[in-house]
């Protein structure tokens, strides 16, 4: 019998034809990506390679209009600006500035503002009302105009990429109509992106991203041909009223922007400059005209110069000011001085006492509300620790250091005024500091006024120590004569006839870092000597009107205006506590 047999063929690659093959397809979809992959970087890069030249060149473009269209450059923003408003630099009341920025150069314009779009031919100069003539007038282009700032400038973007930016700042009443202008001006104030300014209309625009600082340079020119920039109008050690002049006789800029990126993992660089020249030099000056009521001055401080005079400063931000100072925070019966410089010396001032002292500015627009207040005391308070005035209480006036008033009673000081100063028993009285004064290796000063009633033996007027007379400073009588004793670390220096019984008198003893000891009554240089040097240590127990030891009398008598100073004064300083009498 005859068998069909069938013979069945399989299809495909064996193990070994697919251990050859497989690598070279593997390879080649490799190779093919590769291509596919740099063909797409080459097209992403290359699309971004041109939109940025086109961004840096429509940058440029922009920046040639407003210079055509600017008045002036300025150094620094001519219009006030306030942090409410948020138009300054760090989006707050900082200026601007051309030169010396952390942040790179700014380029800063001053504009005429307009009721239209500024290069369309109906649109016209908006002018001031009543300056000098009325809207009315067939005189009004001869009135002032109204400018503004626009200001070029590099700061870092939300994604903290550095960028150039443009920024319009109008004046704080642009938009209160006729009584400011005759036209309403078609510009608006920009403020930078998510800030919430509610005098911004719009963002600031974004011209170019990955320009640094040092790649955005302007240059200023005296023609349109100029090859040698000007040194001081760019020069950042050059302070803005030295280089604004300058800037107002250069007509020509030269700007170049550089901006680098990465994109598609390369990395894109593009460059590109112009130079423009601004309107006819005659219009330069043309500034900021528009006069707002300035705002209250800020920065006010008060510093004591010397007995009676206390020097006050501020910010400057108008053409006048007036100062009011006054011994009460509220200004119940304030006395003032005028001027027209951000600084006045107050004097013939009541000494030893704390003064309060506001600011208020004025120019043609009117009259600022008053500043925040500064406080200074008519006395020296340079190296003072603590100040007891003893007038009904215990409190430092200086320091943190208040003291516990045990068993002394109010009594008058020696004009006379009732609660001034403080009566002590001898017997239980005295004022307990707390710990402290840890910070007198470098010197000391210590003074009061005292109108001792007996001699107790070793009354103190003063008592800085830690428990012993070690390191630490004791201050008052010596046994129960009139000597007048200071001891400084536990070694001692006596003076005769030092204390005066049932008389107002003003005691003073200093220590420097040395051991110098000198010894002062009513401004008058008793003794000196040397004793041991004094250590920067907490000290423990520390008391007026009594001593360290159980054996020593307390202090009978009065006691007034107790200070204390980590530093040596000069016999002028003490000769002027004593003039200045106790507060």
């Amino acid at each position: 019998m005859k068998k069909n047999v069938k013979t069945s063929l399989q299809k495909g690659f064996t193990l070994i034809e697919m251990l050859v093959v497989a690598p070279v397809v593997i390879l080649t979809i490799g190779a093919f990506l590769t291509v596919i992959i740099s063909m797409t970087g080459e097209v992403l890069s290359s699309r971004a390679s041109t939109a940025l030249a086109y961004n840096i060149q429509d940058a440029l473009n922009q920046i040639e209009t407003d210079v055509k269209l600017s008045t002036t450059y300025l150094a620094t923003n001519n219009i006030e600006l306030t942090a409410s408003e948020q138009q300054g630099y760090n989006n707050d009341g900082t200026s601007f500035a051309n030169a010396g920025y952390t942040n790179g150069t700014s380029l800063i314009l001053n504009m005429l503002v307009t009721d239209g779009n500024p290069i369309a031919t109906t649109s016209q100069v908006v002018f001031l009302t009543n300056k000098p003539n009325g809207c009315s007038s067939n005189k009004v282009f001869t009135n002032t105009p109204m400018t503004m700032n626009v200001v070029y400038f590099i700061k870092n973007d939300s994604n903290n990429v550095s960028s150039l930016w443009r920024r319009t700042i109008m004046p704080s009443n642009y938009a209160d109509g006729a009584s400011v202008s005759c036209t309403a001006p078609w510009q608006r104030p920009s403020c930078a992106p998510n800030y919430t300014s509610s005098f911004c209309k719009t963002n600031d625009e974004k011209l170019v991203e990955g320009v640094s600082p040092s790649d955005f340079v302007v240059q200023y020119f005296s023609s349109a041909a100029g090859t040698t920039p000007n040194t001081i109008a760019s020069n950042p050690a050059s302070i803005p009223s030295v280089r604004d002049p300058v800037l107002q006789t250069l007509p020509t800029v030269n700007v170049s922007i550089t901006a680098q990126q990465t994109v598609a993992g390369r990395v894109i660089s593009r460059s590109a400059s112009l130079r423009a020249t601004r309107l006819d030099t005659n219009a330069s000056t043309i500034a900021a005209n528009i006069v707002t009521t300035p705002s209250a001055p800020s920065a006010v401080t008060a510093t004591f110069t010397t007995p009676g005079e206390i020097a006050v400063a501020w910010q400057p931000n108008a053409t006048s000011y007036k100062v009011q100072y006054d011994t009460s925070s509220s200004f119940s019966a304030p006395q003032e001085v005028t001027g027209t410089t951000a600084s006045q010396t107050i004097t013939g001032l009541k000494a030893a006492s704390l003064y309060y002292f506001r600011v208020q500015s004025t120019n043609s627009a009117g009259t600022s509300g008053w500043s925040s207040t500064a406080t200074a005391y008519s006395t020296i308070t340079s190296g003072l620790m603590s100040w007891y005035p003893m007038n009904g209480n215990g409190n430092d006036v200086i320091g943190s250091n208040n003291a516990t008033v045990v068993s002394a009673t109010a009594t008058t000081n020696k004009d006379g005024v009732a609660s001034q100063a403080y009566q002590f028993n001898g017997t239980s009285a005295y004022l307990s500091l707390g710990s402290g004064f840890v910070n007198l290796a470098s010197g000391v000063t210590v003074s009061i006024w005292a109108n001792p009633t007996s001699t107790g033996s070793n009354a103190k007027f003063f008592n800085l120590t830690s428990g012993s007379g070690t390191g630490g400073i004791v201050f008052g009588r010596s046994t129960t004569t009139s000597s007048l004793a200071f001891q400084g670390s536990n070694s001692t220096i006596v003076t005769a006839a030092g204390i005066t019984n049932s008389t107002w008198r003003h005691y003073v003893a200093s220590e420097n870092a040395a051991g110098a000891v000198r010894i002062y009554r009513d401004g008058v240089l008793l003794s000196t000597g040397t004793t041991g040097v004094l250590t920067n240590t907490s000290r423990s127990v520390n008391y007026i009107g009594r001593s360290y030891s159980s054996s020593d009398a307390y202090y009978a008598g009065s006691l007034d205006d107790a200070r204390i100073y980590n530093s040596v004064l000069s016999d002028a300083e003490i000769l002027s506590l004593f003039n200045d009498g106790p507060r």
